[in-house]
């Protein structure tokens, strides 16, 4: 496998399983800038479409910690929708497959693995596509319901 290739490229999309919720978002020029503001990253990449361009991308690109956040919302929207206080316990196996530029729509989508369990951690995947239906990135999310 190429480190650019997601590691369940043969798993179904997180919007297809059962009781998966989806966040979309278009990523705006202000998204980035109050991102690299609050964050501290401003990585020509992200700032500077002349200097994005000549390393070989379309345009500015997002962050991918901000594709994640969007990832994140998702599993906030799942969560209110079956009524849980949920708490993060952490993001494993997090890839950012492809490059999100600025004007992108992005649609993610949080699932849990399996819906029997009940315990107090669980596992969810998710997963992000822009708007030509290409996977942007994935992840498996830790969460702690609290009750």
């Amino acid at each position: 496998m190429r480190a650019d290739e997601p590691e369940r490229v043969d798993q179904v999309p997180v919007r297809e399983m059962p009781g998966a919720a989806e966040y979309h978002r278009t990523i705006s020029d202000a998204d980035v800038v109050a991102f690299a503001a609050a964050t501290g990253d401003d990585n020509r990449v992200h700032m500077d479409v002349t200097y994005a361009t000549a390393m070989g991308m379309a345009g500015r690109v997002a962050h991918g910690i901000l594709v994640q956040g969007l990832m994140s919302t998702a599993c906030t929207r799942w969560a209110d929708r079956e009524g849980l206080r949920i708490l993060s316990y952490g993001w494993d196996r997090v890839r950012f497959v492809r490059p999100v530029l600025v004007g992108d729509t992005i649609s993610t989508a949080y699932a849990l693995e399996d819906l029997a369990d009940k315990g107090r951690k669980r596992r969810a995947r998710a997963d992000a596509w822009n708007q030509r239906g290409e996977l942007v990135g994935v992840g498996t999310h830790l969460l702690y319901v609290v009750h």
